[in-house]
């Protein structure tokens, strides 16, 4: 039985000269380094593009009028920021899920996502063929395209090897499983169950869909704790947490030597969550922890001597850690720092940094406690608004 998308033409480019393009094509970027790892973002823009005129409630998704090379490289550079590879390209399935979500809520769109990892050899059990079969199945019948990372291409002589591929199609016959994948602006037809049978180190298949869906098996119901992207209804609730815990200093004495109405802020929160870079932790309903997660180094972080050097791309920032009193001593710090080491690791990073005031001393057993080492101390201007004396951390990953 065949599978398809229903427009399969949203994803027909022109190019300068009147010429035809299926697709995107990571060649088109002007960086080199984004031509040689830029397989993961092109993906990322084939799928988010498609769902942006497939399904009414994500046009935000992305712009009208992509129908050019032109415009759908401006709209691969747009993405770039949210789904960018490290040193070892976009090499999870998760790095690639995380960043399209968090691009969409920045537009005020919510996606599900669904992963079917699919290991090496080596590793243990993989992925049944039907299992692999009904995965795509699933996504294209919600009309969906399907995000293929393909670690190595096995017997596949028309497929890279460590590489991203947008699959938009599928027919079934008889133990083969021909799906058609968009590469480097062409339409090519690949046999997956040979990849599967012939593929040593293997990959994943990546899905992401209209939040709420049924089309494909239901996400794993949620936990009484849980921590999550932040959405723009919970900026309220971010900053009543700022308020509650600086107001509990003002009057116990501060450890953070933060300031109310100085920093943190809800400015500070919100636009964190439309970058999406701010996390929470919601317990039986309730906000009860937040922090800020991304790239950014304050400049004076030049000034520390860091013991593991990292490209920028390959550090992870925890920012903001914010627990207030009223949830104190309940193990959250550790939640959340144990949260932000995983997180680090899926989006391929090799150390992670952090810094808190030099008076705040359980936040340094809590980070130290984690293995973390003190890399240096420094008088700063905190944000460009806050005097303070700031301890810096770093751990390898």
């Amino acid at each position: 039985m065949p599978y398809t998308l229903t427009h399969p033409d949203h994803l027909l480019l022109t190019g300068p000269q009147g010429e035809s393009y299926w697709g995107g094509n990571q060649d088109w970027y002007q960086d080199v380094w984004q031509r040689r790892a830029g397989c993961g973002p092109t993906t990322a823009a084939v799928l988010l593009s498609y769902l942006s005129r497939a399904h009414p409630g994500l046009a935000a998704l992305a712009p009208t009028g992509q129908a050019t090379q032109a415009a759908f490289l401006a709209y691969m550079e747009e993405l770039w920021p949210y789904v960018t590879p490290g040193a070892r390209g976009l090499d999870k399935a998760e790095s690639l899920t995380l960043g399209c979500r968090s691009f969409a809520l920045s537009r005020g769109c919510l996606l599900s996502q669904a992963i079917l990892e699919i290991p090496a050899k080596e590793k243990g059990p993989r992925p049944t063929l039907r299992q692999c079969r009904d995965f795509v199945a699933a996504a294209l019948q919600a009309d969906c395209p399907v995000a293929f990372l393909n670690y190595s291409n096995g017997a596949l002589k028309n497929l890279d090897s460590w590489h991203w591929v947008p699959l938009t199609a599928m027919t079934e016959a008889e133990g083969i499983l021909l799906c058609t994948v968009l590469d480097e602006g062409e339409e090519k037809v690949i046999d997956l169950a040979l990849w599967l049978e012939t593929s040593t180190l293997g990959g994943a298949l990546a899905a992401l869909f209209p939040e709420p869906d049924l089309s494909l098996p239901a996400a794993p119901s949620k936990e009484a704790s849980m921590i999550r992207l932040a959405l723009p209804q919970d900026i309220d609730s971010v900053n009543d947490t700022y308020t509650e815990l600086l107001l509990h200093e003002q009057e116990a004495g501060s450890n953070t030597s933060w300031q109310l109405n100085v920093y943190p802020t809800r400015d500070i929160a919100a636009q964190a969550q439309a970058a999406g870079t701010l996390y929470v932790m919601e317990e039986d309903g309730t906000l009860c922890a937040s922090m800020i997660l991304n790239h950014v180094q304050a400049e004076d972080y030049t000034k520390i001597p860091w013991q593991y050097p990292a490209q920028p791309q390959e550090v992870l920032v925890i920012h903001t850690l914010c627990i207030p009193p009223s949830q104190a001593r309940k193990g959250l710090g550790r939640k959340m720092v144990q949260f932000a080491l995983e997180k680090a690791r899926e989006l391929g990073c090799r150390v992670i940094r952090l810094d808190t005031s030099a008076t705040n001393k359980p936040a340094a057993r809590l980070y130290e406690g984690f293995g973390f080492r003190l890399a240096g101390e420094l008088d700063t201007l905190h944000q460009g608004v806050l005097p303070i004396t700031l301890i810096y951390f770093e751990k390898e990953l």
